[in-house]
């Protein structure tokens, strides 16, 4: 795959498929109890140029929601203390800003 000038494929491929403008940079929260969905989807949208930030369960993601206000979640939904489902309703009733959440 060739890229836009001096982009990686990952670049484009990750901003195609967020339906971003080039060179668009998220702040990204990734939510998943597993160490090597971790390493790959953090990679993988670092390499996009994107800000990643990584937490283990549902109640560490709504505490990194609440100090940073992430533009994105990705959430699993099996995770020990509090599953993503849970977690995820609890930041939908957190004000604006960190209350806007949509789920896929």
């Amino acid at each position: 795959m060739t890229g836009r000038e001096g982009e990686s494929g990952a670049a484009v491929l990750a901003d195609t498929a967020l339906g971003l403008p080039p060179g668009r940079c998220l702040r990204i929260l990734v939510a998943d109890d597993s160490p090597v969905n971790h390493m790959v989807t953090a990679t993988f949208l670092r390499r996009a140029g994107h800000t990643v930030a990584v937490v283990c369960n549902g109640r560490e993601a709504i505490e990194a929601e609440l100090g940073n206000g992430f533009d994105i979640i990705l959430m699993d939904i099996e995770m020990p203390e509090m599953d993503g489902l849970s977690a995820a309703r609890a930041i939908r009733r957190l004000p604006h800003p960190y209350g806007l959440l949509a789920a896929a």
